[in-house]
């Protein structure tokens, strides 16, 4: 892993075999950022889930084999036991152009992949919602 950074942005750029929320994580951490992110790259296998609103659970699925990352999306914030949370959703396309989607649990890169940070000065609390797994932005600190 490979991090470029000037006052507004990180760059985070990813290698084979490095692990995309485990990478986020230690940068956030280590540079005590918060902010958004996008990126592009490959990923040789990814556990993606669906956020199922009926149950209030997710459902995932590992996908292993080939896929371009056409897409990765997210944001960094904390919990409330101010733990840093990498929330990430990401897509994924085949060979045969076929799109995969969902929210990212974990990807290790093929080739690699490029994500730029856009640090921000907010510091954001997750909180449970009530009667789910799921959690979202509930307060600044």
């Amino acid at each position: 892993m490979k991090v470029f950074e000037d006052e507004r942005t990180l760059v985070v750029v990813l290698e084979k075999g490095d692990k995309i929320i485990e990478s986020l994580k230690k940068v956030a951490n280590e540079k005590k950022t918060f902010g958004s992110f996008a990126g592009i790259g490959a990923v040789s296998w990814a556990e993606i889930a669906y956020g199922n609103a009926e149950t209030g659970e997710y459902e995932i699925k590992k996908y292993a084999g080939g896929y371009e990352v056409t897409n990765l999306t997210g944001n960094i914030t904390v919990d409330e036991n101010d733990n840093i949370v990498i929330h990430a959703h990401i897509t994924l396309g085949d060979k045969d152009h076929n799109a995969i989607t969902g929210h990212l649990i974990e990807g290790e890169i093929s080739i690699t992949c490029e994500i730029f940070i856009q640090k921000t000065s907010l510091k954001l609390k997750r909180k449970p919602i009530e009667g789910t797994s799921f959690k979202t932005i509930r307060e600044k600190i």
